[in-house]
């Protein structure tokens, strides 16, 4: 027999313990309730809370302690139909009254009448840990949403709102319920009007504390001068279904954020000429932006014009993204010239933007975009 073995190192011995103390662990866990109560917590999180409570409300004692323990957090309730909210039991509803306070988010689905809504869930301070809020609603009016907004003046912790619905009746009522909320940071919206915003704009006294705004429908420019009148502390814009619909190039009023440092748009009638005066009237510190452009204009994909463009007019600008679609197959006049890569001088190779050509069936794509590490 050998008597000279080789000494493990650290690491070596390190990762045997570590194997043998993972074998003795699953040697040891034959049943689900051999689980410590802190992987159940785990669980817990990504579930729906009345699948929680479906799946262990009198299971045994053990299940019981722990849906009415202190934690775990519960992440979301989702309510479809006039037919489910009648069939919730009187128990599941005493559990959620109970346990309001444990609930951080809500993701609301909602094709009922608001007499079922409110007669199942009464939004109150009792939520004390409620900090985002998702509300699909499909009742093609919004009465609902405004009817909801009303109560959430009331939630001390509420930093993120997202508001999708299919037709919008009264978007003015609607932002001002939204600006009024003290606490919220980000809010998304997805809906159809056919009024447009009327709102006048913000004095001193109306500033909202969102710094995050997302607006997945077709604003006005004139629109969302109005509504960021009301957010002073905005970081981030995002409205990615364009901003220059009916747009007035010559007497196109300033946008004055001295936070904003990101905005993601896409422009569907402004030719790169327009652009350029469309950014000059932006007084942002912009560091990252998202832009997308549907106008056949070959300036866009002109390395110099954007060059020129950035130094002189988006000096704090870290990260391009550059989306410019020409239908497929070009006019004439639209033809690309061949060069391979206009987008590689020493500006765009210091910045590591990289130019990229897509194709698909309808467009072209011209892209400019931060490099991308890809690990194989």
């Amino acid at each position: 027999m050998d008597r000279t073995k080789r000494k493990l190192t650290f690491a070596e011995l390190s990762a045997v313990k570590t194997k043998k103390l993972q074998n003795k662990t699953i040697q040891s866990i034959t049943s689900i309730e051999n689980l410590c109560d802190e992987l159940f917590y785990e669980i817990f999180d990504y579930l729906y809370v009345n699948n929680i409570y479906q799946a262990f409300s009198n299971l045994n004692y053990r299940f019981e302690q722990i849906l009415h323990a202190s934690w775990p957090l519960l992440h979301y309730i989702c309510y479809h139909t006039t037919s489910e909210i009648s069939s919730v039991n009187d128990s599941y509803k005493q559990f959620l009254a109970h346990n309001k306070h444990k609930i951080v988010s809500l993701h609301l689905y909602f094709y009922s009448s608001t007499n079922d809504l409110f007669q199942f869930i009464t939004i109150d301070a009792s939520f004390s840990c409620l900090e985002s809020i998702l509300i699909n609603e499909n009742r093609n009016d919004g009465s609902l949403i405004i009817l909801l907004l009303r109560h959430l003046v009331c939630l001390p912790r509420l930093f993120f709102l997202s508001i999708c619905t299919g037709k919008l009746n009264d978007p003015d009522n609607l932002f001002q319920l939204i600006f009024a909320l003290s606490q919220l940071k980000s809010c998304r919206f997805t809906y159809f009007s056919e009024r447009d915003i009327a709102l006048p704009i913000a004095t001193r006294k109306q500033h909202s504390t969102i710094e995050t705004l997302a607006l997945y429908t077709v604003d006005t420019w004139n629109e969302i001068l109005t509504l960021t009148s009301y957010t002073s502390n905005l970081r981030r814009l995002i409205t990615p279904c364009g901003m220059d619909r009916d747009i007035d190039i010559e007497t196109l009023l300033p946008l004055r954020l001295s936070n904003l440092t990101y905005l993601r748009t896409c422009f569907n009638y402004l030719n790169f000429h327009e652009f350029e005066i469309f950014i000059k009237k932006i007084y942002s510190p912009l560091k990252i932006l998202h832009v997308e452009f549907l106008v056949e204009d070959v300036n866009f994909r002109d390395s110099d014009c954007w060059e020129n463009l950035i130094l002189t007019s988006l000096s704090h600008l870290e990260e391009l993204y550059l989306i410019y679609k020409e239908r497929f197959p070009p006019s004439d006049d639209l033809i690309f010239s061949g060069k391979l890569n206009p987008f590689s001088s020493p500006f765009w190779i210091d910045r590591r933007w990289f130019f990229e050509v897509e194709t698909d069936i309808n467009f072209v794509n011209y892209i400019v975009r931060p490099y991308r590490y890809v690990e194989i």
